[in-house]
């Protein structure tokens, strides 16, 4: 018969060998932990376990098995041990003043070993029982010989995580740099720092904000978060209502473990995380040069969950950034410089040639009258033709003037109106006179809209008007701002001038007037009347936003068929479709959003005819918003873009009333046609779609007679996600493609009902879907 001690050693080689059996290379450490705990219940006889260890940077890691309800870690006998290097026993707690009372009264006796890394204590096994003198002396020293294992174990599975951490950031970090040196694309940029964040630092959210061009606010540049409490994309906030304000403003990256509790964060807008549920935070300072551009913000949920080391890589990747940020500014600067360049280089051409060609004939004309002062016929004529000359220099100039750098760039509106009007009288000798109420600050475009359409005014005026006398006044309102013109001269008929030919009368500067007007967002009215002058007013509102376009389509004068709002979350694919409606005759956009929220918002200002919605949009997407959208107007007009022909979106779209449904990829004719058959009153699905609705139909009627149980391969996959498997690690594991992987997980989430890895493991947890 086998001794007690042969059989204690039996089990502790046991033991041994199961630990030793633990997969360090592909566990993280929460896991690592979680089999020791397994192994060690096992083996001891015990109602408590604290095994405590601390990593090379310091960081404590703890894991914890007990069937005591409420117990806790004693603090004293822990320090003690550490303190004395040396095995401590304790036989009863209860003997022991100091742990009379306390929670942990049910805890009568244990056992505390220190674990040795060489030299040093890296960490403690703590044994704890219900009963009195429970370890017997072999038990102690088992346990003391098995500390001697767990310490290098501990001590390995630590290095081989940290250096996988690292391999990873390393690869994050080339990418990150490789995108940013390569692209000028802001989406291909974020979408990759975005993928590459979560292997720098841990985070729930991540967010960049750029200090505004007045220095006053900061703008959010790119958010990834899982709320809609925090401030969206292209939000302004003051500088002194955010921390990432203060980082800004002192260029210092400030950390905190728990933003509740820190003095720094109160009165501030930041506090809306906090109302998320979120503590711990990072702001890095984005510099450039010697310049603070902005801000890298990451944030947890979870407090004390930074360590001084994701600090420094949260310092690092902001430095990234803001070379990036610094470069898109660059090429921006560039761009601007070579169009003034080509402005200044037409303006030369002119100068050098008509303008010079108009002096000579001035000059020429004057010598010729000085021949012929005799003549009065010849010089009478002579005189008018010289006028004309002088006139057409005149002109010439203010073109010249008008291809410089934007005076609108240099000068308050106000001032550029003035200069333009002194400039108008010298060359019409008919007074003037402006008038300025209020100030405020208003968008580009409707800058741009004001100063044409005086502009053409004037023109106008000096052709065909005769008159003696031009009054303008700018008021700017609570809601609007007013741009009013009147002359003294001989008037017209509005709606005769209009049917008149565009080229040989006025007609068509009304016409590019209103559109200018509407094309800013306003409206024009034009009072005019045979004989008594004529009064022309623009109405602009002054809550419009940059995003509406300050250029318009003067090709057509027809009148417009639709105001159109644009909605994609991608600021490329925006402009290029604003460029393609500004090609359709008879549309005009009005306004542009870049989420759901924002639509919905845009909506409620601008009030469209027409609303090009992408499907798949930042917080409420484009089903939603169209749904909540038509429940308040009725009669607005939807068509869902897509890049996907995805018959649920198709589905999705359908149910919340969207009257169209094309891809992005449609020509320019095929989008035309579509906007004017849902103008119509007709629904338009475009045909290589049109195939999912039957698909969609038959889908339903064989729903009921078809199982969603999974393969046996995709149950694998899902076992291989559950454990948190990467798509490469499965096809390793699996030996097929990525390809294919991504094939079972996509089939995997639409048998599941989800819509990600997340949920899928979730499901799959709760319905036990990983064990079968």
């Amino acid at each position: 018969m086998p001794t007690d001690t042969a059989k204690s050693d039996r089990d502790l080689l046991q033991l041994l060998t199961s630990i030793s059996h633990i997969d360090l290379s592909q566990l993280d450490m929460a896991t690592v932990a979680i089999q020791l705990g397994a192994i060690l219940q096992s083996q001891f006889p015990h109602d408590f376990i604290d095994l405590t260890w601390w990593s090379v940077d310091g960081e404590e890691i703890c894991l914890r098995e007990t069937t005591i309800p409420g117990c806790t870690v004693a603090c004293w006998p822990l320090s003690t041990a550490v303190q004395q290097d040396e095995p401590m026993l304790i036989d009863d707690l209860m003997q022991k003043e100091m742990w009379k009372g306390s929670p942990n009264s049910l805890l009568r006796s244990e056992l505390l070993i220190p674990l040795h890394s060489r030299k040093d204590v890296i960490g403690v096994l703590e044994l704890g029982s219900k009963t009195a003198y429970a370890f017997t002396p072999m038990q102690r020293q088992r346990a003391r010989t098995l500390a001697g294992h767990l310490a290098p174990l501990l001590s390995n599975s630590y290095l081989l995580q940290a250096e996988r951490r690292q391999r990873e950031q390393l690869q994050a970090l080339d990418r990150i740099e490789h995108v940013i040196a390569s692209s000028l694309d802001v989406d291909e940029v974020f979408e990759t720092f975005a993928e590459q964040a979560a292997y720098l630092v841990p985070h729930e959210a991540i967010s960049v904000t750029l200090l505004s061009e007045d220095g006053r606010s900061l703008e959010r540049f790119a958010l990834a978060a899982a709320t809609q409490i925090a401030p969206q994309v292209g939000e302004h906030q003051p500088l002194d209502e955010t921390v990432a304000g203060l980082v800004v403003s002192s260029g210092r990256t400030i950390w905190t473990n728990d933003m509740a509790l820190d003095e720094r964060f109160r009165g501030t807008n930041d506090l809306r995380w906090v109302a998320e549920g979120f503590h711990s935070f990072i702001s890095a300072p984005l510099r450039a040069k010697s310049r603070i551009i902005g801000a890298l913000n990451v944030l947890a949920r979870k407090p004390d969950f930074y360590t001084p080391s994701e600090v420094a890589m949260v310092e690092q990747v902001a430095n990234a950034i803001a070379i990036f940020v610094d470069n898109m500014y660059l090429h921006a600067h560039v761009r601007w410089l070579a169009i003034a360049e080509e402005r200044n280089r037409i303006a030369r051409d002119i100068h050098d040639t008509l303008m010079q060609s108009l002096t000579t004939i001035i000059l020429q004309l004057d010598t010729v009258e000085q021949n012929h002062q005799k003549d009065e016929h010849l010089c009478t004529d002579l005189q008018r033709v010289r006028q004309i000359a002088q006139r057409a220099l005149a002109e010439s100039r203010r073109h010249v003037w008008g291809l410089r750098p934007n005076a609108l760039e240099e000068r308050p509106l106000p001032q550029v109106l003035h200069d333009e009007l002194e400039f108008w009288q010298q060359a019409s000798d008919v007074p003037t006179r402006l008038f300025v109420r209020g100030e405020g600050e208003l968008s580009t475009a409707v800058e741009v809209a004001i100063l044409r359409i005086m502009q053409e005014a004037l023109h106008n005026i000096y052709k065909y008007a005769s008159a003696h006398a031009v009054h303008v006044d700018l008021e700017y309102n609570a809601q609007d701002v007013r741009l009013l013109i009147n002359d003294d001269g001989v008037g017209f008929d509005p709606q005769q001038r209009l049917t008149e030919s565009s080229v040989m009368s006025s007609g068509f500067g009304l016409i590019v007037m209103s559109e200018r007007a509407r094309a800013a967002g306003g409206q024009l009215h034009v009072s005019s009347w045979p004989g008594n002058g004529t009064r022309i007013e623009a109405v602009f509102s002054r809550e419009l936003r940059e995003s509406v376009t300050d250029t318009v389509n003067v090709r057509s004068q027809a009148p417009l068929i639709a105001r159109i709002l644009v909605v994609d979350d991608h600021m490329l694919i925006r402009q290029g479709l604003i460029e393609l409606l500004k090609k359709i005759e008879g549309l005009s956009v009005i306004g542009e959003a870049g989420d759901g929220d924002a639509a919905v918002d845009a909506v409620r200002r601008l009030h469209p005819d027409l609303v090009l919605m992408d499907m798949r949009l930042p917080g409420i997407d484009g089903a939603a918003a169209t749904k909540q959208l038509l429940s308040e107007y009725p009669d607005l007009h939807i068509i869902m873009l897509t890049n996907s022909d995805d018959k649920n979106d198709l589905a999705r779209a359908i149910e919340a009333g969207a009257h169209g449904y094309i891809l992005k990829e449609a020509s320019i004719e095929q989008l035309a046609e579509t906007i004017r058959a849902v103008l119509r009153g007709e629904a338009v699905v475009e045909r290589r779609i049109t195939r999912h609705l039957f698909e969609r139909f038959n889908h339903l009627l064989r729903k009921q007679h078809q199982s969603d149980e999974l393969s046996v391969r995709e149950l694998e996959v899902l076992r291989l996600v559950v454990e948190g498997k990467r798509n490469k690690d499965i096809a390793e594991a699996l030996v097929v493609s990525e390809h294919t992987v991504k094939s079972h997980i996509s089939n995997i989430f639409q048998k599941l009902g989800v819509a990600d890895r997340a949920s899928a493991v979730s499901t799959a947890l709760r319905r036990d879907l990983y064990k079968r």
